[in-house]
């Protein structure tokens, strides 16, 4: 590579570049979130996105505003204007904004990890056998939530741009549409 204009490019493994943090998936027209994040042992269940629906219907949800300092500000590629596509496997086009909003709500705290009690414990001291029974049989089944490992939350966006894209290009075919039936109907008239 001492030669100028010629240079050299190492290989060693093939990456999966959508893992890399600093690549940005702007280029794809669609990207997707897994919660909780790969690698990261716990999510807190702030999202920090506000949506709201397009103008004229109720199925398209699109990203609002993004809080500063939240988990998709800081950790995700997601942008305002960005709709949203897929919660999981279900279309949010067929769904209303508030069974949308409520799907959400309902996988995100499925995936959150649960809060940490820093306090100390206490002893008890005059507690009945059968508060102590009941108490240990509630700690089991909270043991047992733990344990279970919930299915990570996959939300699929299409971008901005590519949103845009798609709206030029429906405008640029209806005009096309409208030249050709002008055509047609001014030739036909001057036959």
């Amino acid at each position: 590579a001492d030669v100028p204009g010629e240079h050299t490019l190492r290989v060693t493994r093939a990456l999966d570049l959508r893992l890399l943090k600093h690549v940005s998936t702007r280029a794809s027209p669609e990207y997707t979130i897994t919660l909780p994040p790969r690698g990261e042992a716990s999510f807190d269940g702030e999202l920090g996105i506000w949506f709201e629906t397009e103008w004229g219907t109720d199925r398209n949800l699109i990203v609002k505003a993004i809080r500063d300092n939240s988990f998709c500000y800081n950790k995700t590629d997601v942008h305002v204007g960005d709709e949203l596509l897929l919660i999981d496997a279900n279309p949010v086009g067929r769904m209303a904004f508030s069974d949308a909003m409520a799907l959400l709500r309902k996988r995100i705290n499925e995936v959150k990890s649960p809060p940490i009690d820093t306090r100390p414990q206490r002893a008890m001291r005059r507690a009945s056998f059968s508060f102590r029974l009941m108490s240990s049989q509630q700690s089991e089944s909270k043991q047992e939530q733990v344990t279970e490992v919930a299915t990570p939350l996959t939300l699929t966006f299409r971008t901005v741009e590519e949103r845009l894209r798609r709206v030029r290009l429906k405008a640029a075919r209806s005009t096309a549409a409208k030249d050709q039936l002008n055509e047609s109907t001014s030739a036909t008239g001057q036959s």
